[in-house]
């Protein structure tokens, strides 16, 4: 599991109502058999990421030198796949 996919999925778990579909146990207390389905829904929201937008591709153009449109979308791409490394 990536430290991302996890990072997510914390979130994804506290932002859901206490008394929601999980309950109110806290993250660190929930049932390390029961999170497939929070991380499930990380690695989606994740994913969904995946193929970034032109605004975010050229908003990391400042600051890369005279690093292509594709060199920066690549290396986005690549983030977000080792993220989703299992």
């Amino acid at each position: 599991m990536s430290e991302i996919v996890e990072r997510v999925a914390r979130a994804i778990y506290e932002f859901s109502p206490s008394e929601g579909i999980w309950g109110s146990v806290l993250w660190d207390e929930y049932p390390e058999a029961m999170k497939g389905p929070v991380y499930g829904l990380a690695r989606a929201a994740i994913a969904a990421l995946r193929e970034p937008t032109e605004a975010m591709i050229e908003a990391v153009s400042e600051g890369t030198g005279p690093a292509t449109h594709l060199a920066r979308k690549s290396i986005y791409i690549g983030m977000i796949d080792e993220a989703l490394k299992p």
